[in-house]
């Protein structure tokens, strides 16, 4: 599997261990339906209301993993983006699949 400049796969986030902060740019919706355990939201349409959360968590040196629908889904990357330029965040990145990669990962698990 190829990853992008700043994506990650599942099984490598497994391997890390933690710890490590998921953000679930899904909507308020979606995630409230269902989440990876401990992930926060954070979306782009109320980005400015919920980043208070995640800054409280957030210390230097610990990676933020972002995660939407799908690897089609390009929220994530927008949120890494401003997570980056903004706060200067240095260890963001983008989970590659998604939801959909997670999920799948944790069915062939069981």
């Amino acid at each position: 599997m190829r990853l992008a400049e700043g994506e990650v796969s599942v099984g490598t986030v497994e391997q890390w261990g933690e710890p490590y902060l998921l953000l679930d740019a899904r909507s308020p919706s979606q995630y409230e339906q269902e989440h990876i355990p401990g992930a926060l939201n954070l979306t782009e349409a109320y980005f400015d209301e919920q980043i208070a959360s995640v800054l409280d968590l957030w210390y230097p040196g610990l990676a933020l993993i972002i995660y939407c629908d799908s690897r089609q889904c390009g929220s994530s990357k927008v949120i890494a983006a401003r997570l980056r330029t903004e706060f200067q965040m240095k260890q963001v990145f983008v989970l590659k699949g998604g939801w959909e990669s997670w999920k799948k990962q944790r069915v062939s698990q069981l």
